[in-house]
């Protein structure tokens, strides 16, 4: 049983549906976007973009908010593409560029005051996936787990939108 927060088109694997995940821009606390309600594309360009790496599911999302807003590529001005969500949040919370990511994944560094989260206008989700290895044996512990899984982050995802 894997938990994944990008649609994957893999052959091998059952997906199920659970829920989603907003999406949302984490800045430091004394950015100036920080204080907003909700960010649209046009207002992010002129800063530093701390950027997911390519191919990476989140990257695509952010990737195609700009793209619809008519904003090209080419236009951001991407300061380092990083490996992992770690990096981001760390790099955002010491002030070198804005960045997004899942609510979920900020969720205790926004508790504790180190990123601020401000949502995205228009709102960005980010569905999340229970898989499993397709045309493998199941024993019915495995797929009651399943089904408790996709049960409470339906739950979850209901109670944050």
């Amino acid at each position: 049983v894997g938990l994944i927060e990008i649609v994957t088109e893999e052959p091998t694997l059952d997906r199920v549906a659970a829920g989603q995940d907003e999406l949302q821009l984490i800045v430091a606390p004394g950015h100036p976007l920080a204080a907003e309600k909700s960010v649209r594309a046009e207002q992010m360009v002129g800063y530093p973009l701390l950027h997911r790496e390519p191919g990476n599911g989140i990257r695509d999302l952010v990737d195609q908010f700009f793209i619809a807003a008519g904003i090209p590529l080419e236009d951001l001005n991407v300061t380092a593409e990083l490996g992992s969500l770690s990096s981001v949040k760390h790099m955002a919370a010491q002030g070198f560029g804005i960045a997004v990511a899942s609510s979920a994944a900020i969720r205790s560094e926004v508790a504790s005051g180190a990123l601020v989260g401000v949502p995205l206008n228009p709102p960005l989700y980010t569905p999340l996936e229970v898989i499993l290895l397709k045309d493998k044996f199941r024993s019915r512990l495995v797929s009651s787990f399943a089904d408790f899984v996709v049960e409470e982050i339906a739950r979850l995802s209901s109670e944050r939108n």
